[in-house]
């Protein structure tokens, strides 16, 4: 199609300035361009919805164009040789003559493989008459700003860095907006992001370029329907990604489960309803997908974070409910779920529906997870400033005062694992049966060991070793110390605080030994307290702590280390994660007390070995 009125145009860099391809705003979404444009569309959709009693619908349909229907293709095609001749011959930039070669190759086809992305019950792009008069129009933020983005707290897309997703899913670096606003107004243009290159006038240019009226680079009235099969009937946006990167075999495989991760919320309340090439998932059929997931023996795992979501959602899972108030009454709620193989994380929920993050490396004995729901306009408002432009991450260093944002999102950390916690003690037993090795309860108190006055226990589930599963027989086969050392140097002395010591132990001679009953607890000053029990006695123990890990033990640094003896304290040695244990009794109980460098609550693991 070729226009006397409308076509391509590129500003003047009157400078003599270069822009090169690398274009930051697209760069940032190059790893993962699909989950970035499937989560920018339909927050953006989310805050432009029009009845607040009806859901908004975002469709993703895959389609060709002949070539000739490529609004002005002549000037393209002119344009691209012109970006071919100045990066091959003026600039000498390989990759960047190779990028313009392929996108030639493209648009030399007969047909092109586009994107059409429209979304329904919303507003459409007001502003789009008003040109250069009211640039915060949401035309003008979508299509002619950069670095202009929503102040409005509550808006999940402000038509800032991440309108560059749609750029980054296209071979060709370009997009057709169009749209009907709710006073009947309809529009278009085209935009391509591109590089510097000369004209055949001689005139050097900025790399962004407009399909639009040649002579203002405003945008064209009336409607653009690439798409033949689509034609808008009501209010609403319309995106269309020329030369999309993906295969359209894939393209539903990539797609949904993009929108899943990131708007099951959603579409599960009745917010959003997605259709993809003819496929509808709404809050009708999304049992029926997820139940699809479960039964599927083929990639299985790439759907297990979705379906642990939805049963943690649908209440398929034993759920216990907790509150917590930051702005309002209430405004944070949190659903938990303490189950074998659930994957330790906590999915953080905006108010429109839309998965912000995991949390994870949220240490604890038990498998479990949970989802987080900001609720309140204040809690979603101040959360929302805090996002990084993929919408993926809290950042404290985006507030007006980032101590402060750092604390609230500590207390927030704060409050999910005192849930944890609480959620743990209610559900396990406080005695818990490990392999043999019984806990002990009403032993304690008979041997004088009694928790120290003014202070709450709490019990933790410590972890059995790894090393030392199965029988002892097999246990002690599976220990294989390290040869000693040739003439070893002996360790530097220095003062240690509260019985820190450097110590030298042979360690062909450090042996594994086992407790007959084992308990411990953490109380409310964040201290661990370790009561043990042995069958025979050992003159030379000591015991190592870990932080258990899905895969691995992680090492810890002991802070302070004691022993209670007729309920007197005495302080022990220790190095690293090593504590020097000396003389242990046989059949008496033990009560240790330590502190870790590492603040929190920690799934430990607790070994023991006798230096004979």
């Amino acid at each position: 199609m070729k226009s006397n009125k409308f076509g391509w145009k590129f500003e003047e860099y009157k400078s003599g300035d270069v822009d090169g391809l690398n274009v930051g705003e697209v760069e940032t979404f190059k790893d993962t361009p699909l989950d970035s444009l499937a989560k920018e569309s339909a927050q953006n959709s989310l805050d432009a919805k029009a009845d607040g009693n009806k859901p908004v619908t975002l469709e993703f349909n895959s389609f060709y164009i002949d070539q000739e229907d490529f609004p002005n293709i002549e000037d393209y095609r002119e344009m691209i040789d012109l970006q071919i001749k100045f990066w091959g011959v003026t600039q000498n930039d390989s990759s960047t003559v190779k990028f313009f070669r392929e996108a030639r190759d493209i648009i030399n086809r007969k047909k092109i493989f586009c994107l059409r992305i429209s979304d329904f019950n919303t507003t459409g792009l007001e502003g789009s008459r008003d040109g250069k008069g009211n640039i915060l129009s949401n035309w003008w933020k979508l299509v002619r700003s950069k670095g202009v983005s929503d102040n409005s707290q509550l808006k999940g897309g402000s038509f800032g860095i991440g309108k560059h997703a749609s750029f980054a899913c296209s071979k060709l670096r370009t997009t057709f907006y169009s749209t009907l606003d709710l006073e009947g107004i309809q529009s278009h243009q085209g935009v391509s992001i591109l590089a510097t290159y000369d004209t055949k006038e001689g005139i050097r240019t900025r790399g962004k370029g407009y399909y639009c009226k040649l002579n203002d680079f405003s945008c064209i009235e009336g409607p653009l329907s690439l798409d033949q099969e689509f034609n808008r009937d009501g209010p609403g946006t319309d995106i269309f990604i020329i030369g999309l990167i993906e295969d359209e075999n894939d393209l539903k495989n990539k797609i949904i489960p993009s929108i899943l991760r990131s708007f099951l919320l959603a579409i599960y309340n009745g917010n959003l309803v997605f259709k993809i090439n003819g496929e509808t998932i709404d809050k009708y059929s999304l049992g029926d997908l997820i139940e699809g997931y479960k039964n599927s023996t083929i990639n299985i795992l790439d759907y297990s974070d979705i379906i642990e979501d939805y049963d943690i959602l649908s209440e398929n899972l034993e759920i216990k409910t907790y509150n917590y108030t930051m702005f309002e009454e209430n405004d944070i709620t949190l659903k938990l779920s303490l189950m074998p193989r659930l994957k330790k994380r906590i999915g953080i929920y905006r108010g429109n529906g839309m998965k912000i993050f995991d949390k994870k490396n949220l240490r604890l004995t038990s498998d479990f997870a949970g989802s987080l729901f900001l609720k309140g306009d204040k809690v979603n408002g101040y959360f929302r400033n805090l996002e990084n432009p993929q919408h993926n991450n809290w950042s404290p260093n985006r507030a007006d005062n980032p101590k402060e944002a750092t604390k609230r999102i500590n207390n927030l950390h704060d409050f999910i694992k005192d849930s944890l916690r609480d959620l743990e003690n209610k559900i396990m037993p406080e005695s818990e049966n490990m392999g043999g090795i019984s806990l002990l309860d009403e032993d304690i108190e008979e041997e004088g060991i009694k928790p120290i006055e003014g202070v709450d226990f709490i019990p933790v589930k410590p972890r059995e070793s790894k090393t030392i599963k199965g029988s002892r027989k097999k246990i002690k086969r599976s220990v294989k110390p390290k040869p000693p050392v040739p003439n070893p140097l002996p360790p530097a002395e220095r003062p240690a605080p509260e019985g820190e010591i450097v110590e030298k132990i042979d360690p062909i001679k450090n042996i594994p030994i086992f407790p007959e009953k084992i308990k411990l607890f953490q109380d409310n000053t964040g201290e661990y307290n370790l009561i043990y029990n042995f069958s025979e006695e050992f003159n030379s123990a000591n015991c190592k702590i870990f932080i258990d890990g899905e895969q691995t033990n992680e090492n810890v640094e002991i802070d302070k280390a004691s022993i209670y003896e007729n309920n007197k304290k005495n302080n022990l040695q220790f190095k690293n994660n090593k504590i020097i244990l000396g003389n242990i009794v046989k059949n008496s109980n033990n009560h240790l007390k330590f502190k870790l460098k590492e603040k929190g609550m920690w799934a430990l693991e607790v070994q023991f070995y006798d230096n004979q």
